[in-house]
């Protein structure tokens, strides 16, 4: 929103919403003081959906934050940063304490809030089937470092799993692929690649040398980035 991270001013920390991966409320308040102690800070506060989602998340207003359970206490959590109508929201493992269906909601809405295109939504977690069903772009990370950050559709696309059946492919072969080569295994029906990049190229390549055209697999998004994770502590 144009401010340095550290040094933001009360204007732009009020269009910015936070769900950390533990949250870190007062616990002696009641869960309807957290959230009017919470809405007095921001000029957009919707008690509307305030009311929508402690329904919906079955939250009782009388009762103390310290007594909610960890998934209620991620629940409250996720209302006080949506509630504010923030146009950049920030979440750290913001469903991991949720159950399977608490989850597909809060995603749903999720798809909701960004649907009109002017809100940008940051969501770091390690359950990868999330990031397939709300995000569109993915960024993944090794040691610190950014591997790459892109279209998902467009990543997905560009990872692809080949298969040679029968045959035992020369590592010449292999190394003047045009592509970059992730992982490479022999295997007692054939030979087994990973390629990112240029899978049309590596095909044609592969069909020339061996004679074969070998069998595209797509990889799902946890796939690819263990794919990524280890091709990155490689080159570290």
């Amino acid at each position: 929103l144009g401010e340095a991270s550290l040094d933001l001013s009360p204007g732009v920390k009020a269009r910015i919403g936070y769900v950390p991966q533990e949250p870190e409320l007062y616990p002696w308040m009641r869960v309807g003081q957290a959230i009017a102690y919470q809405g007095s800070f921001y000029p957009r506060w919707d008690e509307k959906l305030v009311a929508e989602l402690l329904d919906r998340f079955e939250l009782e207003p009388r009762k103390r934050v310290g007594a909610l359970s960890v998934g209620q206490l991620q629940k409250l959590a996720i209302l006080l940063a949506l509630a504010s109508g923030p146009e950049v929201l920030l979440l750290d493992e913001p469903v991991a304490a949720l159950d399977p269906e608490g989850r597909r909601d809060f995603l749903r809405r999720l798809v909701e809030m960004v649907a009109d295109g002017e809100r940008t939504i940051l969501l770091s977690t390690h359950i990868t089937s999330d990031v397939e069903r709300v995000c569109s772009h993915v960024a993944v990370l090794c040691r610190g470092s950014l591997l790459l950050h892109e279209d998902l559709d467009a990543f997905r696309d560009s990872l692809k799993e080949l298969r040679l059946p029968g045959v035992s492919c020369p590592q010449s072969t292999l190394d003047s692929l045009p592509a970059t080569l992730l992982r490479v295994q022999a295997t007692p029906t054939g030979t087994v690649a990973v390629v990112r990049g240029n899978v049309a190229g590596c095909v044609e390549h592969l069909h020339r040398a061996t004679g074969i055209v070998p069998a595209v697999v797509d990889l799902n998004l946890e796939d690819a980035f263990i794919e990524l994770q280890a091709d990155g502590r490689k080159q570290a």
